[in-house]
């Protein structure tokens, strides 16, 4: 698997190369060229202005009618909690959506920045109140979400790309790519009235580092996929950009 991520990057470097356009996002799906060529020129302009992805800098991200959510724990440390009722998954009824960012102890001597995002049915929207420490404590008050999606260790697979195939013994076997969506790196944007996962994060293979806090803040991811929700909750990925620095 390592050797076709590192094949597909070293495509995409001399791409990047042979447009001059090294160290700045090259958009390499897209199912909506109007949606996503707007995207790019955000992206392509937060890199040349900030040299990485500023999403809180633009309207398409902060138009989100987030409100902050009255809760607390009591073994975690709560970064930022928020809710918003929007349709989410274009169902044309609105959901509640409930966005997390807190850190975990993970060891005696540090902390891991984890963020998600889940919907419920708009009329769960009421019922969060109090401490809520794990993933459990808000199903027992809203029950099972919708969908949910985390960067706790977590891969999202690019399911608009090629499979590749991978050799055990005498089978192959099939799978997606897939990026490394670690600490920072999930948040709903806004385009033309209609809502947006995006998703920043990192080439497992090649860009990821475990023990580096650079690549840990969305600032300095280099793969951004953009996914619309389906009426069922299915992910449908509309945009991937990736990063040659």
């Amino acid at each position: 698997m390592k050797s076709i991520f590192l094949i597909f990057a070293i495509f995409i470097s001399l791409f990047a190369e042979k447009i001059n356009t090294k160290g700045y996002p090259v958009l390499t799906m897209s199912k909506d060229d109007e949606m996503c060529r707007h995207f790019y020129a955000i992206f392509y302009d937060d890199m040349h202005q900030h040299n990485g992805y500023m999403p809180e800098l633009h309207k398409e991200f902060t138009d989100v009618p987030w409100k902050k959510a009255d809760v607390s724990s009591r073994s975690h440390i709560m970064n930022d909690v928020k809710t918003t009722q929007i349709d989410i998954n274009n169902d044309g009824k609105k959901e509640f959506v409930f966005f997390r960012d807190y850190s975990a102890y993970a060891s005696k001597y540090w902390y891991e920045q984890i963020e998600s995002i889940q919907w419920f049915d708009l009329s769960k929207s009421e019922l969060v109140q109090g401490k809520i420490d794990e993933q459990n404590d808000l199903m027992d008050q809203l029950g099972k979400p919708m969908q949910f999606v985390q960067t706790f260790h977590s891969f999202l697979e690019m399911k608009e790309l090629p499979k590749i195939v991978i050799k055990m013994g005498d089978l192959d076997l099939t799978s997606y790519q897939s990026i490394n969506l670690d600490y920072e790196g999930l948040r709903i944007a806004k385009y033309k009235e209609k809502y947006y996962l995006v998703f920043f994060g990192l080439n497992h293979f090649i860009d990821y580092n475990p023990k580096s806090k650079v690549d840990k803040k969305i600032k300095d991811k280099t793969i951004i996929v953009i996914s619309r929700y389906t009426p069922t909750n299915e992910r449908q990925d509309m945009c991937y950009y990736f990063t040659v620095k």
